[in-house]
């Protein structure tokens, strides 16, 4: 049975996780321009939003955040408990 901390660090992993973008940054070329979109899915459906490019850095940052935490979590949820960074 989980202690009580892992059970608060899975909360806090939870609550932030929830406040990141889902998805990721795709690349298209149309007639030679490269354009940038973030994709993401809800409730099955895939969703779009073009990204100007100040946009791009800080949104790669929270996604790969997300990443990084969704992998923590399960990692905790799994028993493989990894000391933090």
């Amino acid at each position: 049975m989980p202690d009580r901390i892992t059970i608060q660090k899975i909360a806090e992993l939870t609550e932030k996780i929830g406040k990141l973008p889902k998805g990721y940054i795709s690349k298209k070329t149309v007639n030679g321009n490269v354009y940038f979109y973030h994709q993401w899915s809800e409730s099955g459906v895939k969703k779009s939003k073009y990204l100007r490019n100040e946009e791009i850095a800080g949104l790669t940052e929270q996604i790969e955040l997300r990443k990084k935490l969704q992998k923590e979590l399960a990692e905790i949820k799994a028993g493989n408990i990894a000391e933090p960074e």
